[in-house]
């Protein structure tokens, strides 16, 4: 069933926030003689994806495919100088989370 469904049975209002951000991971370098290092990771908040990512259909109507142009992101690691073959990927993420739960009366 539905959440809402869900909630309405155990009589529950949910009040949710979006939280929009971004994601890049970058391979580090590796030191001789040392265990690799993982990769890092840089976010940051944005306010929404409006104005920071456009979103284009690939003129051919069969492939399903989309140009995705974002932002310049400012992505920084003391000591490392990111290149962009370093870049693994980057992720623009949209999570709701809880800002509220109350049990309606009944």
């Amino acid at each position: 069933p539905p959440a809402a469904e869900v909630l309405a049975r155990f009589g529950l209002e949910v009040q949710l926030v979006r939280q929009d951000s971004w994601l890049v991971r970058y391979a580090r370098p590796q030191v001789p003689g040392r265990e690799p290092f993982p990769p890092g990771e840089a976010t940051q908040r944005i306010e929404s994806f409006a104005g920071f990512v456009r979103i284009d259909a690939d003129g051919d109507p069969d492939a399903e495919r989309s140009r995705v142009d974002l932002a310049p992101l400012r992505v920084r690691h003391a000591g490392v100088e990111l290149t962009p073959d370093a870049i693994e990927a980057v992720t623009l993420q949209r999570q709701w989370k809880i800002a509220d739960l109350q049990q309606l009366p009944e």
